[in-house]
């Protein structure tokens, strides 16, 4: 998830590219706050994931069982089927269901016409210069926002982020499937069926649209239409932001300063990765992020199926992949996403400052040092039973109450807020007393805050002790003893968040280029008098902006942008850089079944159906 302001202001720059091809009358200019929302909705819907509930549906029901003898008796199956879900239903428990209603409600707080855009002023958040761009300049309403939410707040899927799969086929043996093979262009397997989807996504969505506008679109349909829009953009944002791509072209200019130096002689490999930070702006002599870089044009290496191997990892430095999640990302990524919020939040008064709460799990939630004191006081218990006697208080509904009242939430907000803790006390009593108390949603997400907490500080740690060591550079083995630096992982690869240095400025110029353009194309073809029959060509399209590495000459328009990036210039036009796609559309004329064949692909329900296959029933 990172930090999602990066993606808002990516998708501000898109937007105003899209106003200089787009007229007001097509689309009006509140109209693109849905763009944004469909962006970040595909972001947030990660909180709902049920193989990763399901798994920790096992752990849990056999820690209980091993505590009491008492728990079968007690209803711990039921509890387990309550709290994390399971296969045959219902799929997401209550767990989900009360971390989703945070993060709706925190959707409505930031795009409903009565949230962020008029109650940020009040609150000191717009500043007095640039409005930040994760607070939309015009709100929704917050019927539309609900909506929204409804229809397009769903689950995690790896594909809609081009994240690295699971697999059912042990780990050290998981490359004999060749969705983990390189492909004749140089991506991972699973790459290239992810673009699959999104062009087939595109060609729909290009199509329904162009026969709305046709027909006489109505504002609903169109703000829908961008909500599609945003969605299928996050993806090609992502394809930067989470795979090595950036860092392979960094070695590609190092390698290039350095021609006598060659990578399979140990010796000279080392003193590439010393030199592999020149031509940035970054510091060159610095030893964690040449690690980080490093470890990037890696791929790991399993010794069993749950664990790293700590001394061998393979050569990935001609092969485009991404990150994947183990449970300690899971842990890294939820902290780093809180992290984030914590900052934005520091700027409140401290009246309605929500990290001075009484309420422990919005307080946990909101600030490390309170988790972190919870650690080192040992009171991980005594905050969920305060948990627990604060719901049964009312504690919540009334300190909602009061956040409204000074200004902090609007109405949709706090009615979600509400929602979703009344949902946790309900499933807190249904497994109180009976010999057992089994803790509820918040309870267990309480405890999971701890287990973030403590991951994110043993890791920072370890890096800690590998920053002081200058051979950490050139080590190999895919765990180094710090988890946000397994070979990888998303934690390691990914590039979205303001701490995820190096390569972070050039995968955010690159996304910038490619989100904005494949998004103007589009609204360009549905604004055009262009015939039904026709469409473009999304499968070139894609594979022009998200290809591997370029040669290093003159033409690709990655080159262009990177040039910008190093040089601190501002984002080019997308009509400014110099390589243009240029594709024919398809039609009558060129090549028609393979427009009705995207028109009308299905590899959306493929890629949906095997991540399913991964969701459980309790043993």
């Amino acid at each position: 998830m990172g930090d999602i302001s990066t993606h808002a202001e990516i998708t501000e720059h898109t937007v105003a590219e899209a106003k200089r091809f787009i007229s007001t009358t097509d689309i009006p200019d509140a109209e693109y706050t849905f763009l944004e929302l469909g962006n970040f909705l595909t972001d947030v819907s990660q909180f709902r994931d049920p193989p990763a509930f399901h798994r920790a549906r096992d752990r849990a029901r056999a820690q209980a069982q091993s505590q009491s003898v008492f728990a079968g008796m007690a209803g711990a199956d039921d509890w387990v089927r309550d709290v994390f879900g399971r296969r045959s239903g219902p799929v997401n428990g209550g767990l989900a269901d009360l971390m989703a209603g945070l993060m709706q409600a925190f959707t409505q707080l930031l795009f409903d016409d009565d949230g962020l855009p008029v109650l940020g002023a009040g609150l000191g958040l717009l500043g007095t210069g640039r409005r930040p761009a994760l607070i939309p300049a015009h709100g929704i309403p917050p019927a539309d926002v609900s909506r929204a939410i409804t229809a397009h707040f769903t689950q995690y899927f790896p594909h809609e982020h081009l994240d690295f799969p699971p697999t059912h086929r042990p780990l050290p043996t998981h490359r004999t499937d060749r969705i983990f093979q390189r492909q004749s262009r140089g991506l991972i397997g699973y790459l290239e069926w992810y673009l699959q989807y999104v062009s087939e996504e595109l060609s729909k969505l290009e199509s329904e649209w162009a026969t709305a506008k046709a027909g006489g679109i109505t504002p609903a349909a169109r703000q829908d239409f961008l909500i599609r829009l945003g969605h299928l953009s996050h993806p090609i944002e992502d394809y930067y932001f989470h795979a090595n791509l950036l860092d392979l072209y960094q070695w590609r200019d190092v390698r290039a300063a350095n021609p006598a130096l060659s990578p399979s002689v140990p010796a000279e490999l080392n003193t590439l990765i010393d030199r592999s930070l020149a031509g940035t702006s970054l510091s060159s002599g610095s030893v964690p992020l040449r690690r980080i870089l490093h470890r990037r044009l890696r791929y790991p290496v399993w010794s069993t199926n749950t664990a790293l191997s700590t001394t061998a990892s393979e050569d990935a430095a001609d092969l485009v992949f991404t990150g994947g999640f183990g449970d300690a990302d899971v842990s890294h990524t939820l902290g780093g996403a809180l992290e984030a919020i914590e900052a934005k939040i520091a700027a409140l008064p401290s009246a309605v400052d929500p990290r001075t709460t009484h309420l422990v799990l919005i307080r946990l939630l909101l600030s490390a040092s309170a988790r972190q004191a919870m650690i080192s006081g040992g009171t991980l218990e005594a905050m969920r039973t305060t948990h627990l006697a604060q719901l049964r208080a009312g504690d919540y509904p009334r300190e909602i109450a009061r956040w409204q009242g000074a200004g902090l939430l609007c109405s949709h907000a706090a009615d979600r807020l509400r929602a979703a803790f009344a949902g946790d006390l309900t499933i807190s009593n249904r497994h109180s007393g009976n010999f057992v108390t089994f803790p509820g949603p918040g309870a267990i997400l309480i405890t999971m805050l701890e287990q973030v907490q403590r991951e994110r500080d043993a890791s920072s740690g370890a890096k800690s002790r590998l920053d002081g060591r200058a051979a950490s550079m050139y080590e190999e083995g895919s765990a180094n003893g710090a988890t946000a630096e397994n070979i990888g992982t998303h934690s390691l690869m990914s590039k979205d968040t303001r701490r995820s240095d190096p390569m972070r400025a050039e995968a955010v110029g690159f996304a910038k280029h490619a989100a904005a353009s494949v998004v103007t194309t589009l609204l360009k073809r549905v604004y055009s008098p262009a015939p039904l029959n026709e469409g473009l060509d999304w499968d070139s399209l894609l594979r022009f902006y998200l290809r591997p590495v370029a040669p290093s000459v003159s033409g690709p328009w990655e080159n262009e942008v990177l040039d910008g990036v190093r040089r601190g210039a501002a984002q080019p036009r997308v009509d400014a850089v110099a390589q243009q796609p240029g594709f024919a559309r398809l039609g009558p004329s060129l090549d028609a079944a393979k427009l009705a064949a995207r028109r009308s692909g299905t590899t959306r329900d493929g890629l949906e159906a095997y991540y399913r296959s991964f969701e459980t029933d309790p043993p």
